[in-house]
């Protein structure tokens, strides 16, 4: 069985994204060299790995500055630097890389080493997503949900993360069956509110199986 690099949990086969924390899987669309690289985290060789990474990273390959970004901010390989990530990760979203893209809005949404800019965060997010890029996707329909950094809309929250959605993103399943719950950008339905959960918590999304747990005790499903 393999499991996420970032949170350990346990990952489904044939997964493009990690059902508990959304983390991309490698040898999901990535460029070989890069994929070979990850398995030496997932096998504990993370300083090897870290050092493989860099050389790659100064020579231009966005992939490897996003990879280089998240050991820094992950402590993957060495110690743990968020400015030193968000340098990296600069450098590859400004060149479009999608995941880079995601990870930078991460940053302005959390204030990681940045100060919080939710607008920002926003500006990364849709271009990630524009490019169909699920985790990206998801979190834009939840700015739309929040209203931050953008106008309050719930039917551009439910559209976005429908986006997310068809890529089987378990972090949007789980709140696409919350909308389904809440009547939030959709008509109230219990029946598609449980459809979409379990599907989350097929992935081990563990939050789509309290959201169910709760749901059958309330008698709702």
């Amino acid at each position: 069985m393999a499991f996420c690099v970032n949170c350990g949990a346990s990952l489904v086969e044939g997964a493009k994204f990690c059902g508990s924390c959304g983390t991309k899987v490698a040898g999901a669309s990535a460029p070989a060299d890069i994929d070979a690289i990850w398995e030496l985290v997932k096998s504990g060789k993370q300083a090897e790995a870290f050092a493989l990474f860099k050389p790659l990273a100064e020579a231009g390959n966005l992939r490897a500055q996003n990879a280089l970004g998240t050991c820094y901010e992950n402590a993957i390989g060495g110690k743990q630097d968020p400015v030193k990530a968000l340098e990296w990760y600069l450098k590859a979203a400004d060149q479009g890389d999608a995941e880079a893209q995601t990870n930078l809005g991460a940053y302005y949404f959390e204030g990681l080493s940045v100060e919080p800019d939710y607008e920002k965060a926003v500006e990364w997010y849709h271009k990630a997503a524009d490019q169909g890029y699920a985790p990206a996707q998801h979190m834009l329909g939840a700015c739309y949900g929040s209203g931050l950094g953008v106008a309050e809309d719930a039917a551009k929250d439910v559209e976005w993360c429908r986006k997310a959605v068809d890529q089987g993103y378990a972090p949007a399943q789980f709140r696409l069956g919350i909308c389904y719950k809440n009547g939030t950008g959709v008509a109230q339905d219990y029946a598609k509110a449980a459809e979409w959960l379990n599907k989350a918590a097929a992935q081990s999304n563990a939050a789509a199986q309290k959201a169910l747990n709760k749901m059958k005790a309330e008698g709702l499903i």
